[in-house]
């Protein structure tokens, strides 16, 4: 892994964590960078790995809890 991948892999552990903790409710794409203090860029990037990496998530059209926005978001399947 080069450092790239470094600094992914805790954004990518603490989204999947956050997603867990808040089911039943959801941050939408632009509301997880503030969770993580990162660039949207970065959680553009961490959302389509994890989807991959795992058949837990998926994205469902609901309202995001932070800023009650009706969009697909991250969630548990």
């Amino acid at each position: 892994m080069d450092d790239a991948d470094h600094r992914r892999l805790p954004l990518d552990v603490g989204i999947e964590a956050l997603v867990e903790e808040m089911m039943p409710e959801a941050l939408c794409d632009a509301c997880l960078p503030f969770a993580f203090d990162v660039a949207l860029e970065d959680v553009y990037a961490a959302v389509p790995r994890l989807l991959q990496a795992s058949l837990r998530f998926t994205r469902k059209s609901a309202e995001c809890y932070r800023c009650a926005r009706t969009l697909e978001l991250l969630t548990m399947r």
